[in-house]
């Protein structure tokens, strides 16, 4: 048995050297200015310190980035359309 990645035991836990995040407030980045609405792929210590600073906030992607098709809803029956019982 092998407690590496296991962080119970006392291993790191597997982690990516870059995250992807999302400008919220505008800044440099090695001269080069970032705007807002930016989706910027930056190192996982440098994500953590500018989400601390409400600079940006982590994008997370799903497994499956299918579109969800659009549900149908039932129609209403509205008070004037529906029956009366006496």
């Amino acid at each position: 048995m092998n407690a590496t990645g296991n962080p119970l035991a006392g291993g790191k836990p597997a982690t990516s050297a870059t995250a992807k995040v999302r400008v919220l407030r505008a800044f440099l980045l090695r001269t080069d200015r970032q705007e807002v609405g930016k989706v910027i792929e930056i190192s996982t210590a440098l994500a953590t310190e500018l989400v601390g600073l409400n600079k940006v906030e982590r994008v997370v992607e799903s497994e499956k980035a299918a579109p969800s098709a659009p549900t149908k809803a039932e129609p209403t029956k509205s008070p004037a359309t529906a029956k009366k019982e006496p």
